[in-house]
């Protein structure tokens, strides 16, 4: 069953378009300069955090709208948006809903190089999140 067009999971990705325009649109600073720079840091960890909030958002509508069982944990939700053919890549998104974990509950102790590593090569894996649903959503529609 297709899910309808719901505002509360178009306002979702949207906010999620947002903010990764915002992201992709940053002057990409040198490891060293954003190492050295502690609100950039403390920014970009804190964006990178509600876009994978996000994300799991996203998967758990869905999954409500589908009317199925809520999943049991946030890595879930968004395997079973791979399993439903809504996204292409499920283990991507399961990696950062790790590394959203991580960083909710390591924010003391948070390796810069995860984060730059996050900013520099990995937006694109919740660009195509976002693309991929909003796809599929506007094919339901």
């Amino acid at each position: 069953m297709e899910p309808p067009v719901n505002g509360i999971l178009a306002r979702k990705l949207a906010l999620m378009d947002d903010y990764l325009r915002r992201l992709e649109g940053l002057p990409l600073p040198s490891f060293p300069q954003f190492c050295d720079d502690f609100f950039l840091r403390k920014a970009v960890e804190r964006v990178l955090q509600v876009l994978v909030e996000g994300m799991v958002d996203v998967a758990e509508r869905w999954i409500a709208l589908q009317g199925e069982p809520p999943p049991v944990t946030s890595g879930d939700a968004v395997a079973r948006l791979a399993e439903a053919g809504v996204i292409s890549h499920g283990e991507v998104c399961q990696r950062m809903v790790k590394f959203r974990n991580f960083i909710v509950h390591h924010y003391a102790s948070i390796d810069e190089s995860i984060l730059y590593d996050v900013l520099v090569n990995h937006l694109g894996d919740l660009r195509r999140f976002v693309e991929e649903v909003q796809r599929y959503v506007g094919r339901a529609g």
